[in-house]
């Protein structure tokens, strides 16, 4: 062996690097440690102050929680600036570490999509021709069906519905009085505008996006803008209330000021909607006695309270007053006269949709003043309604609007927020304004002191927040805003206001929320998997090769030591996938392993000395491993580039594998063997069990084939049908909608569940399945997905939760169920996809298959240089993918786990893609190699020759890659169970491919053209 001294360097360099990475590790878990148990001790004292006795008991659980992240941090941040690993201080430390991904330590990954059709409106004139409706119509239709630059989108929309139309009048006010432009653009023009605009706006997006996280205080948060789109990824470990990020995270914050009409200037104008409505009501349906007859004096207050007090009168309210027997009018109900203030009524949240509606009629806005603008305010207060019942209710607040539509004073004054209490004890949000806010601040609460006292609106993403009554001129720029805050709430407020606004709106399209106690299952189901395949082929490979097993073993394991220390190198993000994909690598690890050892055991029953017997087998070995790992790399790049989030991390931890075992396989175990036959020691390469394993099969593959042909179509045909009928169980990731995992306190029933959940969530479709044990159900449900509004997330929620409450033994409340803290019931986990999502997901899968297939076919075709070694691969694989996919058809709903096709099921099958074309490239090696070392042979007998002398190989191969699936299929958790059964039944359809349909394909394809030849000649 040559350079063994360079090769032993580098390997004993690479061995200290992978040691120095994995240090750092080492030192911040011990550090963090250090800091929980200094947290603890502080929660603990702080449990025994009267300030925690003094704490509202709803919310102090949260603060001893928020005290325990405080103190967490405090001790964190004190030593991040010291050195606590020879020169390297905690902070440095921390970027050094192992990354785990959210699917392991819990947390939340969110996509986010700055909305472009939202940039364009604001930019269009607001009395837009229809022709631009029209065209955003289309543009926003075919982007959600195709993805795409949306601009460009608009572009051809607009030349299909108003061609010859300049779309510069569309934008008139933007280009001439913001932009100065003097001339006519043309339309190319005009798009380069909007493009540039949108994606100014998306990166301003990613900065204010940016800055919020960073306040929310989350520890190692990732912050991504994905190339060439609107989209932004947002990753936030350890992560516990979901609902509190989305709602950081889509307010746009847009912070307004305005004046209000008092409730006396309102009413009037409110009798005669009702009025009005009652008639059109009454010309709606056809007039009966009780219309008839019915009398109301709608001018009359007393009225008004007299039907209230009256049950026979509640029954006919809905008739006599449509309007007020929802939208409750600010009247005192002792006195009978109206109370002061901005509020002109209050109405429950399932009303509210009904008065909007009636309120934005034509015929209704005429009785209005024209600057009158009803908004809501963004929490309910504790009212009574008709019936006189106390309940959640929303009040509406009457905004007086200005002449241009534009606030008095905007969110773009405030230069700092933040948290502070009132003289009750309540949270609140206090802001600074820089000079411009403070006099314009001045001169409006002068105007309302002066007119009356009137109320100013604070308003914030189109919700009022407060309308506080100013009795003096406020000065100095400072104001508070209250509304019955808790301490989340205002901090997350006090958050926004100080990043400042959104330019743009920006929706959840994607998200998967992981509690930590599942994450911590995760972990264990990975590392349990782990030890035992790791277990299992260290034992296999020690019993079929002896004392050479032993030396493949220390391979292995080192193999293992510098995987971790590379991927902690590269910061890569080690995920449930990633063990998946480490533990398959284990497997695959071997395979370099078995091609050298049965390639010596060869060369021994040739007569060879063991010294010469090594050397051959690593040389003629080395070009089958080499061909057979490159493929499978090529799978793993086309699945990073392709796929996401813990699909990434599968591929990288088995690129990085296959790199490390083809330098442990081939350089590690050569040096180990030097260094044994340098000292005159032998070697056993099999036992008396296994000496003579598949050397003396002559198997007659060729005659075989047309059997084989018409078995191979059949199941294609069968599989075809199955698929075209029957068809497949999708993940949310291709369908879209909501997925949950969520555990019971007791076993509980698939079917009951589905009854409930379709009770309460009609419309959509909706899965129901169990997730491993019998008290954990998988809820999958397309209910509103079209609505991506801020608050959909939450009323699913609600809903989910109002249908599987009967199904604890033990009361749940709200709270527990939806949140991802260390509660063993109720949510464990959650995902999100947006029908855009779904539909890149998709494509971008089939590209991916075809993309693996059509680059291992070039490889194949240019290493072999003949493209019937490509086609004979390639049909192969085809045949892999076809078995493996029409599996998961047949048996979905039969086998007692998930056969969801989703992301990691097209991670399974491009893996086994690299895996099978790795056995077909060993194959085709040793024909290829028997054709030049007998090259007046006949084809049949090299091909049949090379089929039976690589059984062994094939068989070992297999059955060690197996052994580490089924260990992963039976202790890897159930969320990759479905993973590995894909990869279990593609290597098995992967050895018969190999032999009974690549080859003999290669074989028919040589023999004709070898009869062309022949006919030519």
């Amino acid at each position: 062996m040559q350079n063994k001294g360079a090769i032993r360097l580098v390997a004993i360099l690479l061995g200290l690097a992978c040691f120095y990475q994995l240090s750092f590790t080492v030192v911040t878990r011990m550090e963090e440690g250090k800091a929980k148990e200094y947290a603890a001790v502080a929660v603990e004292q702080f449990r025994q102050t009267p300030e925690y006795a003094a704490i509202d008991d709803n919310n102090k659980e949260f603060s001893a929680a928020e005290l325990e992240r405080g103190r967490e941090k405090y001790y964190l941040d004190s030593v991040s600036s010291e050195k606590i690993f020879f020169l390297y201080t905690y902070k440095e430390c921390k970027e050094k570490e192992i990354n785990l991904g959210l699917d392991l330590r819990g947390g939340m990954n969110v996509m986010l999509e700055v909305s472009v059709m939202d940039i364009v409106k604001s930019m269009a004139n607001q009395n837009a021709s229809p022709y631009l409706h029209e065209a955003l119509g289309i543009a926003t239709k075919n982007y959600n069906a195709t993805g795409g630059d949306f601009v460009s989108l608009l572009g051809d929309a607009w030349s299909q519905v108003a061609p010859g139309r300049s779309l510069a009048d569309e934008f008139s006010y933007e280009l001439q009085y913001v932009r100065k432009e003097t001339r006519q653009l043309t339309n190319t023009e005009v798009l380069a505008i909007l493009r540039s605009d949108a994606e100014s706006a998306i990166a301003n997006s990613f900065n204010v996006l940016r800055n919020r996280i960073d306040h929310f205080g989350v520890t190692q948060p990732n912050i991504q803008r994905l190339t060439n789109s609107g989209r932004i990824l947002v990753e936030l470990p350890g992560v516990k209330e979901p609902e509190r990020v989305r709602k950081l995270l889509q307010g746009t914050a847009s912070l307004e000021f305005w004046t209000t009409y008092e409730n006396s200037e309102i009413y009037q104008a409110l009798v005669e909607a009702n009025r009005l409505i009652k008639e059109m009501q009454l010309a709606e349906r056809p007039v009966t006695k009780d219309t008839a007859t019915a009398v109301a004096d709608t001018n009359s207050l007393s009225s008004l309270a007299q039907q209230s007090d009256s049950l026979a009168a509640a029954q006919n309210m809905e008739k006599e007053y449509p309007l007020f027997s929802i939208l409750s009018p600010s009247v005192d109900p002792q006195t009978n006269t109206l109370l002061t203030g901005a509020c002109i009524g209050h109405a429950h949240y399932r009303d509210t949709a009904k008065i909007n509606a009636w309120l934005r009629l034509p015929q209704i806005q005429a009785l209005f003043p024209r600057e009158f603008v009803p908004t809501w305010t963004v929490k309910p207060e504790k009212r009574y309604n008709n019936a006189g019942r106390e309940e959640d209710r929303f009040e509406l607040v009457a905004i007086k609007n200005t002449s241009d539509g534009k606030a008095p004073l905007d969110g773009g004054v405030v230069t700092d927020a933040r948290l502070t209490y009132g003289q009750t004890g309540n949270a609140e949000v206090e802001m600074n304004m820089n000079a411009e806010g403070a006099r314009i601040w001045a001169r409006l609460t002068a105007d309302a002191s002066r007119d009356g006292k009137k109320c100013i609106a604070i308003i914030l993403d189109g919700a009022v927040y407060s309308y506080p009554r100013v009795q003096n001129e406020i000065t100095g720029g400072r104001s508070q805003i209250t509304g019955n805050f808790t301490i989340p709430e205002a901090t997350d407020l006090a958050n926004v206001l100080k990043s400042g606004k959104l330019p743009a709106p920006a929706h959840i399209v994607q998200e998967a929320v992981v509690g930590p106690s599942l994450g911590e299952e995760s972990i264990n189901a990975g590392l349990l998997s782990f030890l035992i395949a790791f277990l299992l082929v260290l034992g296999y490979m020690l019993f079929f090769y002896n004392g050479a097993g032993v030396v493949a073993n220390v391979a292995l394991i080192t193999n293992v030591f510098f995987l971790f220390g590379t991927l902690v190198s590269f910061g890569a993000v080690l995920t449930l996938p990633g063990i998946a994909g480490i533990v398959l690598t284990l497997g695959m690890a071997v395979d370099a392993n078995v091609l050298i050892y049965e390639r010596i055991k060869e060369e021994l029953r040739g007569g060879k000395s063991l010294r010469l017997a090594v050397t051959d087998g690593y040389k003629n070995a080395y070009s089958a491993i080499v061909d057979g790992n490159l493929t499978t790399i090529i799978t793993g790049i086309v699945l990073f580039v392709f796929g996401s989030g813990p699909i990434q991390g599968f591929a990288t931890t088995l690129v990085i594998g296959i790199v490390t075992s083809l330098f442990t396989s081939i350089f590690i175990t050569r040096l180990l063997f030097e260094s044994r036959l340098n000292k005159g020691k032998n070697i056993t390469f099999d036992n008396k069990l296994t000496h003579n394993f598949l050397t003396k099969t002559k198997i007659d593959f060729v005659t075989l084939r047309k059997f084989a042909y018409i078995l191979s179509v059949s199941i294609v045909v069968i599989g075809l049908a199955f698929i075209f009928t029957k068809g497949f169980t999708y993940g949310v990731d291709f369908t879209g909608g909501r997925t949950y995992v969520v555990r019971f306190d007791k076993p509980v029933s698939t079917n009951d569940v589905r009854s409930a959940i379709l009770a309460e969530m009609s419309g959509g479709a909706t899965e129901i399945k169990q997730f491993g044990a019998e008290n954990q159900i998988k809820i999958t449900t397309t209910f509103m997905i079209e609505d991506n509004t801020e608050a959909v997330d939450s009323l699913v929620a609600k809903k989910l939760y109002t249908a599987m409450k009967p199904f604890f033994a033990a009361d749940i409340p709200l709270s527990e169920f939806t949140s991802t803290l260390e509660n063993p019931n109720g949510i464990r986990s959650s995902d999100f996809v947006g029908p855009t999502i779904a539909n890149d997901i998709k494509r971008d899968a089939v590209i991916a298959v075809i993309i693996a297939l059509f680059a291992i076919f070039l490889y194949i075709a240019a290493r072999f240089r003949n493209w019937i070694w490509g086609t004979g691969g390639v049909l192969g694989l085809l045949f892999c993918t076809v078995f493996t996919i029409s599996f998961f058809s047949i048996f979905s709903g039969i086998l007692p786990f998930s056969l969801d096709v989703d992301q990691t099921f097209i991670a399974a099958v491009l893996t086994i893609i690299g895996y099978a074309i790795n056995d077909a490239v060993v194959i085709f090696d040793r024909i290829r190699e028997y054709r030049t070392l007998y090259p007046k042979r006949e084809l049949r007998q090299n091909v049949n020759e090379a089929l039976n002398s690589t059984l062994a190989r094939t068989v070992n191969t297999s059955v060690s890659t197996l052994v580490v699936l089924i260990a992963i299929a039976i202790f890897g958790g159930e969320v990759i169970r479905g993973f590995s059964v894909a990869l279990i039944v593609g290597i098995l359809a992967s050895i018969y491919a190999t032999l009974f349909v690549g080859t003999p394909i290669v074989y028919d394809l040589y023999g004709r053209k070898q009869k062309k030849g022949i006919e030519k000649k």
